[in-house]
Parts: structure tokens; sequence; C-alpha cells
């Protein structure tokens, strides 16, 4: 998701409120399960696209010109940094239920902030499981 987040540092405040895409709207960051590794628990941040119903330019870098349809229960993905990111352009659209919240804020640390603080700000539980 560069450059809306870092790689290393940032971290995400989630609202579980927004899980299994209720209130979801397009341009929303959410996360999500991996839908081909669904089992391995890995977890995507991206930014919604397309909502069912929708219309969407499959791959704006590829085939500039292909329109797919988003179906019922799913929702299109792409992340902000497109030549770089796996996202529907490469799996698809992904199911709804897959949808673990929306992201609400980013926080960044600075390096010099967290060799300081980070221990004690990783005993702070912002939303609950």
């Amino acid at each position: 998701m560069l450059p809306t987040m870092n790689i290393l540092g940032d971290w995400i405040v989630i609202s579980k409120l927004h899980s299994r895409g209720r209130g979801m709207e397009v341009g929303d960051l959410v996360n999500y399960l991996h839908p081909v590794y669904v089992g391995s628990g890995e977890r995507v941040v991206k930014r919604i696209i397309g909502m069912p119903g929708d219309f969407v330019v499959a791959d704006p870098v590829g085939a500039p010109g292909k329109m797919v349809q988003v179906p019922e229960g799913h929702c299109w993905t792409t992340g902000d940094n497109l030549p770089f990111s796996h996202d529907s352009r490469n799996y698809g659209p992904v199911p709804l239920a897959l949808i673990r919240g929306r992201n609400e804020l980013n926080l960044v640390i600075s390096i010099s902030c967290s060799h300081h603080y980070l221990n004690d700000f990783r005993s702070y539980r912002l939303l609950p499981e």
C-alpha cells in the first residue's frame, strides 16, 4: 500500500464494526484474509474500488479497456502502488466474508520514538479481537 502506508513502522487501527463488508464504500481501505492463502491467516490491506454490481477496469496497467462486473457478495480491491501491487487484478474479486474490518487510522511511529516507547505502546490494545 505504498505510498499510503510504509512497509515497516506503521500501525493501523481496524474497525471490526465493518467486518464482512458492512458499511463499506468505494475508496475505503480494508483489511481482509488473502483469498488465495485463506488457511495461512495472511492478511492484506487494500483499497476498495468496486462493490457488488459495479463495473471496474480489470487491469488499468496491463489491459486498460477490459471491464469486469463485480459479482454479488464480492468487492474489487487494488493497492495504491498499481505497478507492484498484488490485488484483485491477480486473484479476482474478494468475497465480502473475508473482510475483517476497515482501516480507520494509520499510526506512524518514527525510528527515534519506536526505540524508546515501542514496548510500552505494544501493551495497549486499541480494539477488541
